[in-house]
């Protein structure tokens, strides 16, 4: 079975990021063939997040966005890998990746995580005429880290040097090490911090009273007792 894996665009605008995940996947499938699933926010999830904490309080389905939202979620927790693209909007990620991102927030440790993305791997993506890649691409990471992926990887390029030899090379050798990772994630540990922050949302939710969403969650997975989501 091929694996699979879900990419994220910003937008349908086949500009300078999109060439930049066009090179990636080529690179990528030189390794081996893998199963993309693609998604363009702007046309399929123009909702904005309105802060509501229905996700976290009553649960992602009470979400208004819930149905845009739900075929996106799918191929991110089905995936062995995620690749976020993003063009640089006043030295960040665009509006609508920081729209997807604000909706998972129930999905990061401190609330109620996948098990499927403990063993996934992400790559961000993101291309600006000046800079701001730097800061765009941490904002990205950050969300891999707290929704549990087991590694995650960032790659910024200059507008002007998308078609440049220079760039594809640096594409391939990013393309090579997310490969790395995604077929050998069983075998890598998480992340200190995560087992850090995990330790201490634990402690805190074990506090909470048995009607909250959040402890009713982590205590039907058993993360209470024994089990951990990094765990087979």
């Amino acid at each position: 079975m091929k694996k699979r894996i879900a990419v994220i665009h910003s937008n349908g605008r086949r500009e300078h990021t999109w060439k930049c995940v066009e090179q990636f996947k080529q690179s990528l499938s030189t390794f081996e063939q893998f199963s993309f699933q693609e998604h363009d926010l702007a046309s399929e999830f123009p909702k904005l997040c309105t802060g509501c904490h229905s996700c976290i309080i009553n649960g992602e389905r009470t979400c208004p966005h819930y149905l845009q939202l739900a075929p996106i979620l799918e191929d991110i927790i089905m995936a062995d890998g995620v690749i976020l693209a993003s063009p640089v909007y006043v030295m960040d990620v665009s509006g609508s990746m920081k729209n997807l991102l604000d909706h998972l927030a129930y999905l990061w440790i401190a609330h109620r995580p996948r098990k499927a993305n403990f063993f996934s791997v992400g790559m961000a993506i993101s291309t600006g005429s000046g800079g701001g890649m730097k800061r765009a691409n941490q904002t990205m990471l950050t969300s891999f880290d707290y929704l549990g992926f087991r590694r995650s990887y960032a790659i910024g390029i200059l507008s002007q040097d998308v078609d440049s030899l220079k760039t594809k090379q640096k594409l391939h050798r990013a393309a090579s090490k997310f490969y790395k990772a995604m077929d050998n994630k069983d075998n890598l540990d998480i992340k200190l911090k995560q087992r850090i922050l995990f330790k201490a949302m634990r402690r805190k939710i074990e506090q909470y009273g048995d009607e909250m969403l959040d402890k009713r969650y982590w205590k039907e997975k058993g993360w209470f007792e024994q089990e951990r989501p990094w765990s087979d």
